[in-house]
């Protein structure tokens, strides 16, 4: 016997990245993180560089409602520029069974002087 198919995730659920039928959407593109992102002056100053990843839960209304550094660009002002600017983002939100559901997604932040 097959087993019954999961039945709709809780209101508290956070549905697993690979369990949606749409994916959040960025609104603008990863490009639009640029729009919003503040190079530390102190960076800049120091020609520093580097690459931080945030982990970000989308919330049902397309909102981050919760974020973490995943891996550290090495340089503190970085990741706050890059969780600040992170922090403005909204998406469309993921769907699963055609109902916006919180989920997990990964962020690069690239701070790049060129």
């Amino acid at each position: 016997k097959i087993p019954p198919p999961p039945g709709p995730p809780e209101e508290d659920d956070v549905v697993p990245f690979w369990a949606l039928q749409e994916r959040p959407e960025l609104i603008g593109g990863i490009a639009w993180i640029r729009k919003y992102l503040t190079y530390p002056e102190m960076a800049r100053k120091i020609h520093l560089e580097g690459r931080t990843v945030v982990h970000v839960l989308v919330d049902r209304k397309g909102r981050p409602s919760q974020m973490i550094v995943l891996k550290s660009a090495g340089f503190e002002p970085l990741d706050q520029a890059a969780l600040q600017a992170i922090s403005k983002l909204r998406w469309k939100p993921a769907m699963q069974r055609d109902k916006p559901v919180r989920v997990w997604v990964a962020i690069p932040v690239k701070f790049n002087l060129k």
